[in-house]
């Protein structure tokens, strides 16, 4: 099994914090990351590790694998297709 590259589970982490309309500070805040390291982490710079990832599926109410599976869309990330019809 192939995992996503570090970009794409920054952009799933950004995307996680926009949906919660937080700001980088606040989810900074609220994760215990620093800002600068979060920012790394969503502009895919640096590696998160497994404390961290589970401390924001937490926060985001989203499993670890919308993160890290590979093949997930955008769409599937805000709307994963158990919500949608078929």
């Amino acid at each position: 099994m192939d995992y996503p590259d570090l970009k794409v589970i920054g952009e799933r982490i950004r995307t996680a914090r926009f949906l919660l309309k937080l700001t980088l500070q606040e989810f900074a805040s609220k994760t215990g990351i620093g800002y600068a390291s979060l920012s790394r982490i969503e502009s895919g710079k640096k590696v998160i590790n497994i404390k961290q990832l589970i401390k924001i599926c937490q926060i985001t109410d989203k499993p670890l694998t919308d993160y890290l599976q590979e093949g997930n869309s955008k769409l599937d990330f805000y709307f994963p297709p158990s919500y949608r019809k078929s």
